[in-house]
């Protein structure tokens, strides 16, 4: 190419256009008539000779003259190098050519020059560079400066994604020399095709058949249909939790759609009940509810249908096939054996295993007996979580003997129990036994109340068994106050405080048989504390915050408790660790200073600050970390990851003020129950900065129902409800803050967010109202029987949950005309609990006994229609729906009339009953 003042080369051809590549490569000659001859040095290339100058100036950049190809007194030309890439479009050139540099004498010429693209270009038009794995739809593409036919697009040239071959139809070429064709994308199957979270990004390439040298290439991806990653059980095997390997559409599902049939083909090994809860795009959990029969091996086919597809919806619906394996972290069962520690030779006996975590689905248990061959054989045959010897226990066939007998349990994941050993002893001789409620040993924590409760056992022998009486003492650990054990009951109370942690309780219950002093029977209980974890956060849990350059950044780990003592303002006694990463770009690095680069240090205090401009803007995230401990107990770690921007955003702070129903874990996030109540406080370090609170998830906190304080402003309230709060989902509490001066796009929004985990009540367990015969494995359910003379044991199974320990809370309900119900245990035929007396209820609203660890209570009614009724929580206080079920009480049978003699027996053993719950 050449340009000239005139408009003409010098062989009197009109140039292109004054046209120049936009890559600034190549050389330019410039034709210029009517300048002064400038001077140059023929033997060194013609060269520029001083004093002459000659610039070329193309808008703003300054070209360099390479040569003098040749100069008169009518015209010269130059050669211009550019040497760098400018962007297309006209630009205004200036030629100036100056003789004598020591002269003020030039001359100048204007004109217009043209940067185009000369680069061969290949583009994606319709439906952009990306599509699916397979069955990919035709889409447009262009090459400009690359003019094609039918023929030789279809001869010359070959497409390629990666190293995949496909077709191309030509379409068009115009006089612009862009030309247009049709690719038809393959299957990106092969294999070597790799994909990385469901992504593979090609070059789409053309390339010239005969030399396999390309033309042009863009890059295209794939999108593989969603495929699973794991789908594990959780440890107590109440949920499976599916990770994918990339972000989803949910398949469309929100966060109130949890019908597991929007995601698989065949639900029926879930059982009722079950619900699959987004918790991200690339994670879902399977809550399992009643009658599952999933085991680990199973697995689950995702529906077609239900166009479950990448994150953009490009990909092709997934039809994966997920095998549900074990826990990550299988935990071995343990087993509780309650059992009378001894019993003599007229009484019957009743062992009942349990697990300490309850399995939600049914238990394989192993008896037998270590020390003793005629009853080992009894003991093996057993499978079932419960063993009764009748009265006068012939399987125990010697007296005065102690029996070793072991339990083992397997639950349905597949994992076993060490064996318990529950140890018993047959006395020779009649006396009273004593079995506690709950079982001993057992765990609290220091802010628990605890209620002991002893039961008298009777021996089945003639004795009299009028007059008792209980005392209670403490044989070791700190000592307790006195007024605790000053009763006559058999259940004391230690009330919430009294305790300390990490400590073991020894209490003793002996109970006389007032007719016969020889008749006197203690047993030990004991009662461990436990130690909770320490909670270590910052700016009292926040799960991320937003600050500009110029601002202070305040950090502070005041909200970090030590759950056994006092909470604050008393002092934790913690010791604090401050640290701080950021991610470079290929790995981690410690946070620097942005003035001098120097490593940033921190004060080992409760709080610390950094002063404006400390920290650099970043595109990655500086993660803050604080380390609290105490003494040998186990630290714990809290990260807040920080983003900083280089324009002004107020510093935000989000923290915890009061949370019923709800718990701060040590990771920040706010565990809650669907009905819990969360107080939230914000600040800025900005004056006059504008709060304004918010939830995602459809969590509308403008609702004066939901956001109860109103959603702007420095308190904020979050009313939950299962209306609007979904168990097992996710949210984000975010609270943003806007300032005035300088106004955007100066300075941005601050802020400040907390996660939102939503607890699910105890699942998978059932709840019955049956006619209790001791020593029956038959599995049925007799719902009618005798007032006073009968035992009714209602009983929730099964159930599990992961905040434990949970409670198991009993009620009913007369609706005939009995109004009366005795709560016994089931140890032995005459039983006494005086801590338990009869209930006069109303018979138009429920009774409730007390809240229990144990999953059964026997009940005795009189004469009615009995509505049974059972909730069951974790230790959160997180409910199942209202259990029910229902008992007939007659004198009658369905059978028909009673006869006398059966009748007189009956009210002999109501008699009894009712003397020993007195």
């Amino acid at each position: 190419n050449c340009l000239s003042n005139s408009g003409r080369c010098a062989n009197n051809v009109a140039p292109r256009n004054f046209e120049f590549p936009i890559d600034g490569t190549g050389t330019l000659t410039l034709v210029v008539d009517n300048v002064e001859i400038a001077q140059f040095d023929a033997a060194n290339n013609n060269a520029v000779l001083a004093p002459s100058s000659v610039t070329v100036k193309f808008g703003n950049v300054f070209g360099t003259v390479t040569r003098v190809v040749f100069a008169d007194t009518d015209r010269s030309s130059f050669e211009v190098t550019l040497g760098q890439a400018l962007a297309a479009g006209t630009t205004q050139t200036t030629l100036t050519v100056t003789p004598d540099t020591t002269k003020s004498q030039k001359d100048t010429a204007l004109f217009s020059t043209k940067f185009i693209d000369t680069n061969i270009k290949l583009s994606c038009l319709t439906g952009g560079c990306e599509g699916p794995q397979t069955g990919g739809s035709a889409f447009s593409v262009s090459i400009t400066n690359f003019p094609l036919t039918a023929s030789n697009a279809r001869e010359l040239l070959k497409w390629q994604f990666g190293s995949v071959d496909a077709t191309a139809t030509f379409q068009s070429s115009g006089t612009d020399l862009i030309s247009y064709l049709t690719v038809t994308p393959p299957s990106y199957d092969c294999t070597a095709c790799q994909f990385a979270n469901g992504v593979a990004k090609v070059q789409l390439s053309v390339v010239y058949q005969a030399t396999g040298s390309e033309v042009s290439s863009v890059e295209y991806t794939f999108y593989r249909a969603p495929q699973p990653v794991t789908a594990r059980f959780n440890s107590g095997g109440t949920r499976v939790d599916i990770v994918w390997d990339q972000d989803t559409n949910r398949a469309g599902m929100t966060s109130s759609d949890t019908s597991c049939i929007q995601l698989f083909e065949d639900v029926s090994k879930l059982g009722s009940g079950s619900a699959c809860v987004w918790s991200s795009d690339k994670e879902v959990s399977i809550f399992l509810n009643q009658g599952p029969s999933l085991v680990p091996g199973n697995t689950l086919v995702v529906n077609a249908t239900k166009n479950l597809r990448s994150a953009n919806g490009v990909s092709q619906p997934s039809t994966s096939t997920l095998t549900v394996l074990v826990p990550e972290v299988l935990i071995q069962p343990q087993v509780i054996l309650d059992a009378p520690p001894l019993f003599d030779l007229c009484s019957s006996f009743t062992a009942a295993a349990s697990l300490v975590y309850p399995s939600p689905r049914q238990v394989t248990w192993s008896w037998r007996a270590l020390n003793d061959d005629t009853l080992d054989p009894v003991l093996r045959i057993v499978s079932v979580d419960n063993f009764y010897s009748g009265p006068g226990t012939p399987e125990f066939a010697t007296l005065d003997k102690t029996y070793q007998i072991g339990v083992t349990a397997t639950d349905f994941l597949g994992s076993q129990s060490e064996e318990a050993i529950l140890t018993v002893f047959k006395k020779g001789r009649p006396s009273p036994n004593i079995q506690f409620s709950p079982a001993s040993p057992y765990t609290v924590f220091k802010d628990q109340d605890v209620q002991i409760t002893g039961t008298a056992v009777f021996s089945e022998c003639p004795i009299d068994t009028s007059d008792l009486v209980f005392s209670w003492s403490q044989s070791s650990g700190a000592a307790l106050p006195a007024s605790i054990f000053d009763t006559v009951l058999p259940d004391i109370i230690i009330p919430a405080g009294t305790l300390a942690s990490a400590s073991t309780y020894t209490v003793v219950l002996t109970v006389v048989m007032g007719s016969d002093a020889s008749m006197t029977s203690s047993s030990t209980f004991i009662l461990n504390t436990g130690v909770r974890d320490l909670v270590a956060s910052i700016n009292g849990g926040a799960a991320s915050l937003l600050v500009g350059e110029q601002s202070t950044l305040a950090l502070s780990a005041s909200a970090s408790v030590d759950p056994e003592v006092d909470p604050p303002p008393a002092d934790q006694g913690l010791s604090y660790q401050w640290s701080c990463l950021v991610f470079d770009g290929s790995s981690d690095t410690a946070c620097r200073k942005a003035s001098n680069g120097k490593t940033i240090e921190f004060a080992q205090t409760v709080d610390i600050s950094l002063t404006p401009n400390t920290l650099a803007a970043s595109n990655f995230p500086y993660r803050f970390t604080v380390l609290v401990s105490k003494g040998t107990r186990s630290p714990a770690t809290f990260t807040l990851p920080v983003t900083v921007k280089s324009i002004v955003i107020p510093a935000m702070s989000l923290s915890v003020s009061s949370l019923v129903g709800a718990k701060l874990l040590s990771d920040g996030t706010i565990y809650t129950n669907t009905n819990g109540k969360m107080a939230l406080a914000g600040t800025s370090d900005t004056q006059n900065t504008a709060l304004v609170w918010s939830c995602d998830g459809g969590v509308n906190v403008q609702l004066p129902e939901i956001g109860t304080l109103g959603y702007t402003g420095s308190a904020f309230t979050l009313q939950g409800s299962s209306q609007w709060l979904v168990p097992g989902t996710t949210y984000t509490i975010s609270l943003s803050g806007s300032i005035s001066s300088p106004a955007p796009p100066l300075s941005g929004t601050g802020l400040a967010t907390a996660k939102i985990v939503v607890n699910s009540p105890p699942l998978g367990g059932s709840f019955s109202s049956c006619l209790f015969v001791a020593g029956d494995t038959t599995g049925s359910c007799v719902t009618e029987g005798l007032p006073l003379a009968d035992t009714f044991r209602l009983n929730a199974p099964d159930w599990s949950d992961e905040d434990t320990p949970m409670t198991y809370q009993f009620g009913y309900l007369v609706t005939g005309d009995g109004l009366t119900a005795a709560a016994v245990t089931t140890a032995g035929t005459n039983t006494s609990n005086a801590s338990t007396t009869a209930a006069t209820v109303n018979a138009s609203a429920i009774t409730w006994f007390a809240p229990q660890s144990k999953s059964f209570i026997d009940v005795e009614f009189s004469t009615g229609t009995i509505l049974t009724y059972c909730r069951v929580a974790d230790s959160l206080l997180a409910e199942t729906a209202l259990l029910t079920g229902t008992l007939t009480v007659s004198d009658t049978p369905s059978t028909g009339r009673r006869l006398l003699q059966s009748a007189n027996a009956a009210f002999a053993k109501a008699r009894n009953k009712m003397k020993d719950n007195l």
